[in-house]
């Protein structure tokens, strides 16, 4: 089946750019940590979002992969919610 007038052209102009992508890659220095949304079980039945840290190498970043929620995921109170639910109890300010 074939997809909408916008879904061709949002399709086409993602090739294009992706095409054009010749400059040099930047990637962070060091150890790369990658926090990842939990699902399932009881990540999804309490109140927030509970996040995981997994060990990536910096080449698994060399493309931007879109997402619905890419945008609001990278906001600023978003990154400090999820890195004070990586702390101990013990740890978190109240």
């Amino acid at each position: 089946a074939e997809g909408s007038e916008d879904e061709v052209y949002c399709l086409s102009l993602l090739r294009t750019l992706d095409a054009d992508m010749q400059d040099e890659k930047l990637y962070p220095a060091g150890r790369v940590l990658w926090m990842v949304r939990e699902t399932g079980g009881e990540a999804e039945a309490g109140s927030g979002a509970r996040f995981r840290c997994v060990e990536r190498d910096a080449e698994s970043f060399g493309k931007l992969v879109f997402s619905r929620s890419m945008l609001s995921d990278h906001l600023v109170h978003k990154y400090d919610q999820a890195l004070r639910g990586l702390l101990p109890e013990s740890a978190r300010e109240t």
